[in-house]
């Protein structure tokens, strides 16, 4: 059984392009000439029109205005993501470059007219997009318009006024963001590099501490196999060896006498007491080595998770920081184009 293909939705704007009077602003007649084209040329002037309208710098309007970049849906990244996945997802996807996969242009036969079509899964959606390209493909050709009707200066002053509301809207609400989050200001570039040093460096910490306790647990755990004094920090402790020696030069003195004297010789059994001190001096201070040891070992995995711990609320922080730096450069982005809007419609 084949699996079930996700449903699409289309929507559809038509825009005039040509010598012709075209109704764009609603209920007012937009007039604007674009002079007299040759027969020849008239195809490939479409042609050009139709890739502007498709072209990255369009695209990219259409995805700040309608905030794609952060639409996880239309980026097609799950939601349930865990934090540093998502941020990644977000960091290797370029959203201008999806909306252009999803949008097409259209010459209708024998006419003036361009369709731009966006198939979607969310209808709404798709019908923002192609609405929003539509505007900005508009606003982009906006200098080549003139206002030829009494409508249209009333539509313009109307217009003059919401665009100084806008831009007086957007400034106070970026002075608000600025005044609740302090850190980030005019130097958002900056708190993001700091978060992005110090997530690097927490990671750095974390894979350390791992190493070291991988390596750890598995020479523990080569010589729990055969027994914890053959762990190289205990083999190789000073004191071990220095007893270690101690208990076979009575083992040689011990050998010297039986070859001497026999094994039964009253000088051989005193040697007994002295080398079994010196045998439990040895098992005392082996043990206690082994003991540092797994204590190490144990002290470790605590850092370990600490360091852990201390990396999720890191990655958060540096999520919580790209998600602001959206907004804030929204924000920046919607000032700017209020205000160059605000400013075409008064000059």
């Amino acid at each position: 059984l084949g699996l079930a293909q996700p449903r699409l939705y289309r929507a559809t704007a038509t825009l005039h392009v040509g010598a012709r009077t075209p109704n764009v602003l609603h209920d007012v007649n937009d007039v604007y000439s674009l002079g007299t084209l040759h027969p020849f040329e008239f195809p490939r002037y479409m042609d050009t029109q139709a890739k502007v309208i498709r072209g990255r710098e369009v695209a990219a309007e259409v995805v700040a205005r309608l905030d794609l970049e952060s639409d996880l849906d239309f980026l097609g990244i799950e939601p349930d993501l865990p934090p540093e996945e998502l941020v990644t997802e977000l960091a290797l996807v370029d959203p201008v470059r999806v909306l252009q996969e999803r949008v097409l242009t259209e010459q209708v036969e024998e006419s003036n007219l361009l369709r731009v079509v966006c198939d979607d899964p969310d209808p709404k959606r798709a019908t923002a997009i192609v609405n929003a390209f539509a505007d900005v493909f508009i606003l982009r050709n906006s200098e080549m318009r003139e206002v030829a009707t009494e409508s249209a200066v009333v539509w313009l002053k109307a217009q003059v006024s919401e665009a100084k509301a806008r831009v007086a809207e957007t400034e106070s609400d970026l002075l608000v963001f600025r005044e609740q989050n302090t850190f980030l200001g005019a130097t958002v570039d900056d708190a993001m590099q700091i978060s992005a040093a110090t997530l690097e460096d927490v990671n750095t910490t974390a894979t350390t501490l791992k190493l070291e306790r991988v390596s750890k647990q598995a020479r523990w755990g080569g010589s729990r196999s055969a027994s914890p004094q053959a762990l190289p920090e205990v083999v190789g402790d000073p004191q071990v060896r220095q007893i270690r020696t101690e208990i076979l030069q009575i083992r040689r003195e011990r050998a010297n006498l039986s070859a001497r004297y026999g094994d039964k010789h009253p000088s051989i059994s005193d040697l007994d007491v002295p080398e079994q001190e010196l045998r439990d001096l040895l098992d005392a201070e082996m043990e206690t080595l082994v003991d540092s040891e797994r204590e190490g070992i144990l002290a470790l995995a605590r850092e370990e998770k600490a360091v852990l711990a201390s990396l999720a609320e890191e990655q958060q922080h540096a999520f919580d920081l790209h998600r602001m730096q959206i907004e804030y450069g929204r924000l920046e982005r919607e000032l700017e184009q209020r205000s160059e809007l605000l400013e075409m419609l008064q000059g």
